[in-house]
């Protein structure tokens, strides 16, 4: 803004080349691929490049969000936190940028303050946390006003994030099938898992919306991963085989390949929950203490149900076996 407080628009006749920097977990990272679709549709031939540690951004390049990714080590990212000197070469790598955009930390942080004074190109900071004060709106909302105060104006994306090809869909519906024991009905996934324990709709509903879906025919499958192994081990195997066959995300491509084979995906607050509604598959996502207002995964197919509080476990199994048919 000028000096009298007037919204200056950013000249971006010249943005071929933007670079997106990303420091979060996978669901943060999928929301800002909203953005990086945002910047695609609003700068047609641009070339959009995602920094970030968390693996979607290699899965989502070449789709309409990303077309390239770049680890952050090998950006040289790290030289910017802390206050050592930065070598010419780390510099060097961030001219072929015409616009930076920062999910790092808030326009204040030390970190913003050095990608300012290194970096030649537009440096755009955006807080990745939510405000405090005021309504409470959905984060890529608050990402999109805040880009908006610093002159860049997005038009937001509309349609399915991640695609799969018609023959990655088929293999992975075959695949699923086998693993179901060969049931015919509609395809489900469920994760139980979640990186925080709170964030983690009680068991006994889930295998109780499990048991009702396979009950009507559905081919329903768990998938977990390290964190749950982790925590539970060979226990939680044992006790979700009872109810339907289990798998495991030997890797993030892996469990999205067969995500986006499915008819429907249902998960707690976590990434791969996220990464369902941005592949387009009907998602049925459980909130348990985090606002859902704000952290909601965004798509067309997307049923958020919460279980924070007293209530009734069987309405709330019901309630999911009923989103995912």
């Amino acid at each position: 803004m000028d000096q009298d407080g007037d919204l200056i628009l950013m000249d971006t006749s010249g943005v071929k080349e933007c670079l997106v920097l990303h420091g979060g977990a996978l669901g943060d990272c999928v929301l800002t691929l909203h953005v990086c679709a945002a910047v695609r549709q609003s700068f047609p031939g641009s070339q959009i490049t995602l920094s970030a540690r968390s693996p979607i951004a290699r899965f989502a390049t070449g789709s309409k969000a990303v077309d390239r990714a770049i680890d952050p080590d090998a950006l040289g990212l790290l030289c910017f936190f802390g206050e050592a000197a930065i070598p010419a070469e780390v510099i060097g790598k961030f001219s072929a940028y015409d616009l930076v955009i920062s999910f790092l930390a808030n326009a204040d942080a030390p970190v913003t303050r050095r990608l300012h004074e290194h970096i030649s190109a537009p440096v755009l900071p955006v807080d990745p946390a939510p405000r405090h004060n005021g309504p409470a709106v959905h984060i890529t909302q608050q990402w999109f006003q805040t880009l908006g105060t610093l002159g860049l104006r997005l038009r937001k994306s509309s349609g399915q994030l991640l695609d799969s090809t018609a023959a990655e869909v088929r293999a992975a519906r075959d695949s699923l099938r086998r693993l179901a024991g060969g049931q015919s009905g509609p395809l489900v996934i469920c994760h139980p898992g979640s990186g925080g324990r709170a964030k983690c709709c009680p068991l006994e509903v889930l295998e109780s919306a499990a048991q009702d879906l396979c009950c009507q025919g559905h081919a329903f499958v768990w998938m977990i991963g390290p964190t749950e192994m982790e925590w539970h081990g060979q226990t939680l195997v044992d006790r979700l085989t009872r109810t339907a066959p289990v798998i495991f995300e030997e890797s993030l491509p892996e469990a999205a390949a067969l995500i986006g084979g499915a008819d429907a995906y249902i998960g707690n607050d976590a990434g791969m929950t996220h990464l369902a509604a941005a592949l387009g598959v009907r998602t049925v996502a459980l909130f348990g203490p985090t606002p859902a207002e704000v952290w909601r995964p965004l798509g067309d197919q997307v049923n958020v149900l919460r279980f924070d509080g007293p209530g009734d476990n069987a309405t709330l199994s019901d309630q999911i076996a009923t989103a995912t048919r």
